[in-house]
C-alpha cells in the first residue's frame, strides 16, 4: 500500500506530465459550482499566470454535480480573461451546470467512463440545489391538466402553492443557460471548426456560421430533452455524445500515459475533497 508521501509524488508528476503535454497550466475543480468558489477559483488561477505568464493555454480538470449558471458564467469570465484557450478534461462526471461549464471550453476531454450530464441549470433552496428544469416540467405537466380539468387535489394544492418570484427565477435560469451555451459554442468550442467531417452530405465543405448556428441549437435541444434522457441526472457517455451531437470531444481511454497522469492527480484531490466537508476543491500543482 502506498504511504501518503508516495501518493502526493504520483499526483504531483501526473499533473507535470499534464501541464507538458498540453503546453498549458492545470487547475483541478472538484464539487459544486457555487458563489463560495468564485473567488477561489479568482486566486488560483492569478497564482498561476503571475508564475507562468507566457502559457496561453488552461487545462481544468473537473468534476462537478451541478452549481449556479451565475457562478458559472463568472469562472468562464476569469479563465477568457487570462487565457486563450480553455480545455476541459473530465475523469468522472460533469452534471447539469457542471455541463455548461464544460461546454465553454474549446476542447473536452474524456474516457469511456466519463459522463455529462444533460443541461439543467439549478437554484440553490435553504441547503440544497433544487433542479430548475424538473420544476419547470412539473409546473408545465400541472397547467396542462388544469386545461383539460383533470388535476387531483395534490396536484390543486401545489398549484395554488406555487412562488411566482421562484418559478420566475427558474425560468430566467433556464433562459440564462440556454443562452449562455449558445454563446459559448458559437465563440469558443466551434472556433476552429471550419470544415464538415461528420455529415455525409456536407462532408468537406467549409462550415458556415449557419451551419455552427444550427448546431448550437441543436445540441442545446438534445442536452435539454428529458423526454430522451428520461432524466437529468442520467449520466451521458462519450459515445452518445459522439454519434448525437457536434462536440470537441477527444477520448483519453487508450492513451495510458495521458490517462494514468490525469486519473493519478485526479484521485489525489478527491480523496482531499472527500476526506474534508467542503463543498468544492480547487487546486493547481502549487497545492500537490
Amino acid at each position: 500500500m502506498c504511504s501518503t508521501s508516495e501518493i502526493r509524488h504520483c499526483a504531483a508528476n501526473g499533473i507535470k506530465y499534464i501541464e507538458t503535454l498540453f503546453h498549458a497550466d492545470a487547475v483541478f475543480f472538484f464539487g459544486y459550482i457555487c458563489s463560495a468558489a468564485e473567488h477561489c477559483f479568482r486566486n488560483v488561477v492569478e497564482t498561476l499566470r503571475s508564475d507562468s505568464a507566457s502559457k496561453k493555454r488552461l487545462v481544468i480538470v473537473f468534476s462537478s454535480p451541478g452549481g449556479g449558471v451565475e457562478s458559472v458564467e463568472k469562472l468562464v469570465r476569469i479563465i477568457r480573461y487570462h487565457y486563450q484557450e480553455v480545455f476541459f478534461v473530465i475523469p468522472q462526471e460533469a452534471m447539469s451546470a457542471g455541463a455548461v461549464f464544460a461546454l465553454s471550453g474549446d476542447r473536452i476531454y474524456m474516457d469511456y467512463a466519463s459522463s455529462l450530464g444533460p443541461i439543467d441549470p439549478q437554484i440553490c433552496r435553504g441547503n440544497e440545489w433544487v433542479s430548475v428544469m424538473d420544476f419547470l416540467d412539473k409546473v408545465e405537466r400541472i397547467i396542462e391538466k388544469s386545461s383539460r380539468f383533470s388535476l387531483t387535489d395534490a396536484e390543486k394544492i401545489f398549484l395554488r402553492n406555487i412562488d411566482l418570484a421562484e418559478l420566475s427565477r427558474c425560468e430566467q435560469a433556464k433562459a440564462l443557460t440556454f443562452d449562455l451555451v449558445k454563446k459559448w459554442l458559437m465563440e469558443y468550442h466551434y472556433r476552429d471548426w471550419t470544415v464538415h467531417e461528420r455529415d455525409f452530405v456536407k462532408k468537406g465543405r467549409p462550415v458556415t456560421y449557419d451551419d455552427k448556428i444550427e448546431c448550437a441549437h441543436r445540441t442545446i435541444e438534445i442536452l435539454s430533452n428529458k423526454t430522451l434522457w428520461r432524466s437529468y441526472s442520467r449520466k451521458i457517455g462519450i459515445e452518445a455524445l459522439k454519434r448525437m451531437i457536434t462536440l470537441n470531444v477527444h477520448d483519453f481511454s487508450h492513451d495510458e500515459d495521458l490517462s494514468g497522469a490525469i486519473h493519478a492527480s485526479a484521485n489525489f484531490v478527491r480523496e482531499c475533497f472527500d476526506g474534508s466537508d467542503m463543498t468544492f476543491i480547487v487546486r493547481s500543482k502549487s497545492g500537490f
